[in-house]
């Protein structure tokens, strides 16, 4: 399916109607919002992952020191 080139204009004003630059149709920012909440709670999900990991590798170099494993 080949469709004819949008101008530039008209790619302009169908952007600020908030519409598809390329087709026209369509809302532009539909969900955009509940994609950056989505990204949001999956970010933090991942940091909550690394201060978990974080803080195993912080348990186990204290088990390696109580050991005895550490340069002094």
């Amino acid at each position: 399916m080949t469709t004819a080139p949008v101008s530039l204009s008209d790619t302009i004003l169908r952007g600020l109607a908030c519409k598809c630059p390329r087709c026209g149709e369509g809302k532009l920012f539909a969900d955009f919002l509940s994609l950056l909440d989505a990204e949001r709670t999956q970010l933090a999900a991942e940091d909550g992952v690394a201060r978990a990991e974080a803080s195993v590798f912080t348990g186990v170099v204290g088990v390696y020191e109580a050991f005895g494993g550490a340069g002094q």
